[in-house]
Formats: C-alpha cells, structure tokens, sequence
C-alpha cells in the first residue's frame, strides 16, 4: 500500500515519508503540527470542467433538438408552420392553402401544360385535396404534390400571382411551401409515385429559372426515387388498346426523329468550332451547308404529324408547324 503524504507536504507539494510526525514536519522551521486529516484525492488527470460544461450543453441542445422536431412534425399534421425559435412558441401560425387556390392552376395545366407533362391527373389532385380539406385532415403528399405543380406551371406560363389574404402567392411561394411541407414526412425513405412528381416538378421550376445545379439535383433525385420505385422497368403492354400502342409510337417515333435532328447540328457545330468543315467536302455531315439540309427535312416532316405528337417538346414546335403551313 502507498504511504500516505500529510496535510504539510501535499499543500508544499513535496515528498512525505509518511511518519508520525514526518521529517519534514519536524525539520521545518518553525515545526509544524504533523496532520493527515485531508481527504484522499482520486488519482490521474482531472476532467476538465469546460468539457463537462460542453457535454451537459449538448445533451441538453439534443433534447431540445427532438423536441422541436417533434412540435415540427405535429404542426405540419396540423396545416400549420411550426414557430421558429427554442422553446418560445409564437401566437403567429400559417396554415396550409386552401384547395381554392389550386383550383384556377390545376385548370390552367389541364388545357395548356398536360400536353407537355402528362404526368398527372390535375382534377382527381384537386378533388384529393379538397376531400382532405372538408374532413381537417391533410394529405401532406397530395398538398406537397399540388404546391409542386403550381410551381412548375406558374412559373412555365409565367402566370400573374394569386391574391389571398393579404398574401401574394407566386410561383417562388409554391416552390416554398412544397420545400417546408416536404420536411414533414420522410419522402426518400418511403418513396412514391408522389415523390417523383414532386422532384420532377421541381427541376422543371429551377430549370426555367436557369438555376442549373438545383434542376440537376432534383432531377437526379427524381430519377433515383423512381428506380426505387422500378419504375424504369419495361412493363407489359399486351394489355392496353392496340390504337393506344400505335398513337404512341407514332408520338415515339417523331420525338426521336427531332431528337436525332437536333444532335446532329450540336455535332456539326462541334465540328464547326474544331475547323473540320469543308465547302468541297463529299460527307455531307461535314459540308458548311448542313444545317440548311437539317432545317428543310425537319420542316418538311414535321407537317405529316399532328400537334399533339409535337407538344411534348414544347409550343415552340407547334408554332413552327403553323407557320410552315
């Protein structure tokens, strides 16, 4: 067993020899009074009293943390936007838009964008959202779904902003509200048919915007979540009308033919830029009169096809198709 240092020595921090008295004691001038009344400290380094400090503080901002992810959650089951803040709730809460306000959008995209983007059923979206709405509780894809779609379209069509209790909603509104109300529920865990829409409608909106990494983003992520979904596997098709499997060749078959246009003049622009062009050349694809050859079989092909097989790559096609007529 060690020996044990008296109440002298551990305070001048020198070596006792444990006696009774120690020698220390009695060789100290004066002699002092030997006494080992001083509790046995633990031995080995102290723990720092800041990182005690921290630790208390962390585990105290992780409760807090759960908690407000909880009121997070509930608000959001609610239609409400949860206050900001720790601990302090605010007496100032927004609720969801009511499904009037998607009314006029979910028309606008029936007669003008679902021939671009026939990803959806505008009416039976609107009719979920306002059977959520008359029973108090909120389908929080469907109302995530919706403010996504408005997103896309408003901003496609540039659309003039809806008024609504002295509130200017506008196509940044619906992108916002369909970012904070997509916080409310685990999307990527449990992906959806509605969770795709969502992330396309989202790059569609960041796409026309021109931001190009946040497009790309949500366009990835749309993509992943409906291979999770496998929704990029070939399903069967003996079981659909045979007039719908034509009309949508057909439909195939002219978005590949301008697709294929289109290529071949990025090709030829790329020859272009690298000084490969020739005005002898035998290969037409390298001729300075190529696009010239492009633009008039394209023009007079697209006048065989309607403009319904057009649509989905844009209005700009059907424009081109009437003036070439």
């Amino acid at each position: 067993m060690a020996k044990r240092s008296c109440d002298f020595c551990v305070q001048r921090k020198i070596r006792c020899d444990g006696g009774t008295p120690c020698r220390k004691c009695v060789e100290a001038q004066p002699s002092f009074e030997c006494t080992y009344l001083r509790p046995i400290r633990k031995r080995g380094p102290k723990t720092s009293r800041l990182r005690t400090r921290l630790e208390e503080t962390r585990l105290s901002l992780g409760a807090a943390s759960e908690g407000e992810a909880r009121d997070h959650r509930l608000a959001c089951i609610a239609g409400q936007t949860p206050p900001r803040g720790t601990g302090v709730a605010s007496g100032k809460t927004r609720r969801h838009l009511p499904a009037s306000i998607f009314g006029p959008i979910c028309q606008v995209y029936r007669s003008r964008m679902y021939p671009v983007w026939p990803v959806i059923q505008s009416d039976v979206l609107l009719a979920k959202l306002e059977i959520s709405e008359s029973r108090g509780e909120p389908n929080m894809e469907t109302y995530t779904l919706a403010t996504a779609l408005s997103a896309a379209t408003m901003m496609q069509l540039n659309l003039v902003p809806i008024e609504h209790e002295s509130r200017t909603i506008d196509s940044a509104c619906m992108a916002n509200e369909c970012l904070r109300t997509r916080l409310c529920f685990d999307y990527r865990e449990h992906a959806s048919i509605e969770s795709v829409l969502v992330s396309f409608f989202l790059h569609v909106y960041h796409a026309k915007l021109d931001n190009r990494k946040a497009a790309m983003v949500f366009l990835q992520e749309a993509i992943s979540l409906a291979r999770f979904l496998r929704l990029d596997e070939v399903g069967q098709e003996s079981c659909r009308p045979v007039d719908d499997l034509l009309a949508r060749d057909k439909a195939e078959n002219t978005l590949l033919y301008i697709t294929k246009q289109w290529m071949q003049t990025l090709l030829w622009q790329r020859a272009m830029s690298q000084g490969l062009l020739s005005s002898v050349s035998d290969i037409d694809f390298m001729s300075f009169m190529f696009p010239a050859q492009i633009a008039q079989d394209l023009l007079s092909s697209i006048t065989t096809v309607s403009e319904d097989d057009l649509l989905p790559l844009g209005r700009d096609q059907v424009s081109i198709t009437h003036i070439q007529q």
